[in-house]
């Protein structure tokens, strides 16, 4: 096996801490890491080894994005054939990647990781195509070589148990900024930030609408990510003052 792997993801890479750490570690045991990203149409930085789709496309659009989401899928699967000798692991990240990642990596004969960051459902609603899709995930969960996860819950959502070829690989901060300390704003307000996946179980943000409303004069909230409930929060955020909603940040954004 050689020591490069192509690593997709369906947003730039300064929007995903998670990734990034994630090539930062692969680059510190000596591995060559190439990327495919999708830009959505913003311009980014030309890097080497870095592929862009720069076909536009905004985020958490479900189906009305699906011209946008065929593009990048058949830009990927371009890449991946194009490049097939160069590299000998596939690291997908979700169902966006993994969906022409798994099985054309496996057509190619590749060693697969498949990264289940976001459980899909969070993304697209957990009604009939949110299942359907969920089940289509799965799928590509048991067919890669090894997945990793975030965390259990995760493996709770999928279903897959905790087998040797699955592994928890938490998401957490760099501790430099995990140590910083809260800066206290000039009226006095407590300000409450949520910046992450806005999935409507388990997480208990819908909860965060009422917290504002419970306390105009003395809490402000401010939410960030995308996910089933970012048009939740885009209307909320108009009818209530001290609720701001950001849409997607850059993880060094999510820290100002």
């Amino acid at each position: 096996m050689s020591n490069t792997i192509l690593l997709l993801r369906s947003l730039p890479l300064d929007r995903d801490a998670r990734s990034s750490k994630m090539v930062a570690e692969y680059q510190r045991r000596g591995y060559k890491v190439k990327v495919a990203v999708w830009s959505r149409g913003q311009p980014l930085e030309d890097l080497p080894d870095q592929f862009v789709c720069q076909t536009p496309g905004g985020y958490g659009r479900k189906l009305r994005g699906i011209n946008a989401r065929l593009s990048w899928m058949w830009f990927l699967a371009k890449i991946m054939v194009r490049c097939r000798r160069n590299y000998d692991i596939i690291h997908v990240v979700d169902l966006d990647t993994g969906i022409i990642g798994v099985p054309l990596g496996r057509l190619l004969g590749k060693f697969i990781i498949y990264d289940a960051f976001d459980h899909i459902a969070a993304m697209v609603g957990e009604g009939f195509f949110g299942r359907l899709l969920a089940s289509v995930e799965r799928v590509m969960i048991k067919k890669a070589t090894i997945a990793i996860f975030p965390d259990p819950i995760r493996l709770t959502q999928y279903g897959i148990p905790l087998t040797g070829a699955v592994s928890i690989v938490g998401n957490i901060p760099d501790l430099p900024d995990a140590r910083r300390q809260p800066r206290k704003m000039a009226d006095g307000r407590l300000r409450l930030v949520y910046i992450g996946t806005l999935e409507a179980t388990h997480r208990g943000l819908e909860y965060l609408t009422d917290l504002a409303k419970s306390h105009p004069d003395s809490l402000e909230v401010i939410v960030g990510g995308m996910g089933e409930l970012h048009e939740y929060f885009e209307r909320e955020s108009a009818r209530i003052p001290n609720l701001s909603y950001l849409g997607q940040l850059a993880y060094d954004e999510a820290w100002r």
